[in-house]
């Protein structure tokens, strides 16, 4: 059904920011900047979350007619308890409701009603979609999972669609490094492009790759420092304290405990090819490599992104300082760990944390 005709709109999925959004513009859309509160009914749940008595407010505003002849648009605004009717078992008051709701829309609504539904957790595959779907429009918005190469093609799609809606574009090189900086967190994109706006003079410029590093810092950069900075110093449990704050705050946690397990692994090709680096070139000590870099800049043109050649000498020497706290045996061995790790994060029912735990607890635990 277009959206011109649609009666019933049910805005959904795992990505809260975009639902969220969405909704806020689709309601712009259809009751403008200042919703005439004798036909347009927000209803939306308080500091005590959803409740079955939010639901069956929602049904008696169905049943109620505009105040004045016309049509009336009921919002269930920003919802969070869709997945309660999710719940196979259960016989819960928020589950009932959702059902009665659900059977409502699908024995169909009053002709001058127009619902608006939003929020996450709402499960397709259930009566309350299904109605909506058959009745009216369902979308649904998932977080985009830049691991996948479809991921980041919606993740990149979001982002220049949201530099458009500000008015202004972004380069190659930026959208590149934002993507990368932000991973598949959608929320962020509106407060980060909203700094470079002011950054760069306003609206009508073409952000530049320049800007985005100046002003955005990269998530990935951080997690792949913190949790290395503990593997050179050898420290177990400083790492582990490192891996729970970082997991147990994001807002994927199975997704970011693997990511750290391939960050580990990286660290430790870094730190072997800091030796071989350091072997090729007759070098001893971590200052050796300072100096080395320094002395002979030449070697950075053209280095390729991650290369020892391509790092600042300070870092060098830092890198080379931990690298040398472990044997290229250990190195390798460490890889190998951390590989069956990943392994185990998609061949088991293991818990990702737990499998990089388990890690660090091989890798530094002797």
């Amino acid at each position: 059904m277009s959206s011109q005709a649609a009666q019933i709109y049910l805005l959904t999925g795992s990505d809260l920011s975009q639902i969220t959004l969405e909704a806020d513009k689709l309601m712009l859309q259809l009751a403008g900047p200042s919703p005439d509160p004798f036909s347009c009914d927000i209803i939306q749940e308080g500091e005590s979350g959803p409740s079955p008595d939010l639901i069956r407010s929602l049904l008696r505003s169905l049943d109620s007619p505009s105040f004045f002849a016309g049509s009336k648009i009921v919002w269930l605004k920003h919802f969070s308890g869709f997945a309660t009717e999710s719940e196979s078992k259960g016989k819960s008051g928020g589950e009932a409701s959702l059902k009665e709701l659900a059977k409502r829309i699908q024995d169909g609504l009053p002709a001058d009603i127009i619902l608006v539904m939003d929020g996450p957790g709402c499960d397709r595959r259930k009566a309350l979609a299904k109605a909506c779907e058959a009745k009216g429009e369902l979308r649904v918005f998932n977080r985009p999972d830049v691991g996948k190469k479809t991921g980041l093609a919606e993740m990149a799609a979001i982002l220049r669609g949201s530099a458009a809606g500000k008015g202004v574009t972004l380069s190659r090189d930026a959208e590149e490094y934002l993507l990368d900086a932000l991973g598949g967190d959608t929320s962020l994109i509106d407060g980060e492009l909203e700094k470079l706006i002011c950054y760069c003079g306003g609206v009508g410029q073409t952000i530049t790759r320049e800007a985005a590093e100046e002003l955005c810092f990269n998530r990935a950069e951080e997690q792949v420092w913190a949790l290395g900075d503990c593997l050179g110093k050898r420290d177990l449990r400083d790492a582990l304290a490192k891996v729970d704050s970082m997991v147990t705050s994001s807002k994927d946690p199975d997704r970011t405990a693997r990511s750290l397990i391939f960050n580990a692994a990286n660290y430790f090709r870094q730190a072997l090819r800091m030796l071989l680096f350091m072997s090729e070139h007759k070098l001893k000590t971590p200052r050796d490599v300072n100096a080395f870099l320094v002395g002979h800049p030449e070697i950075s043109k053209g280095a390729e992104k991650g290369s020892i050649e391509g790092m600042h000498p300070y870092r060098a020497m830092m890198v080379a300082e931990q690298a040398q706290r472990y044997t290229p045996a250990q190195m390798i061995q460490a890889v190998k760990t951390l590989r069956d790790a990943l392994w185990q994060t998609t061949s088991s029912a293991i818990n990702p944390q737990l499998a990089l735990e388990n890690a660090l607890l091989k890798i530094l635990g002797t």
